[in-house]
């Protein structure tokens, strides 16, 4: 199987519009800059999230 560079490929959802590789590697870059979370805080977002949201 190869890959074109025209042709699109979905590469997260495949019900979902395709996206390509260039865009997916856009994500991933603006993803990595943050912000990160220790597990605590983490930990300490959810419990305070499902506070809120709880019924």
């Amino acid at each position: 199987m190869s890959a074109t560079k025209n042709k699109k490929s979905n590469l997260v959802f495949p019900s979902d519009a395709p996206m390509s590789k260039e865009e997916l590697v856009k994500l991933i870059k603006e993803a990595e800059k943050g912000p990160f979370y220790t597990s605590a805080e983490a930990k300490q977002a959810l419990k305070e999230w499902s506070k809120k949201y709880s019924l």
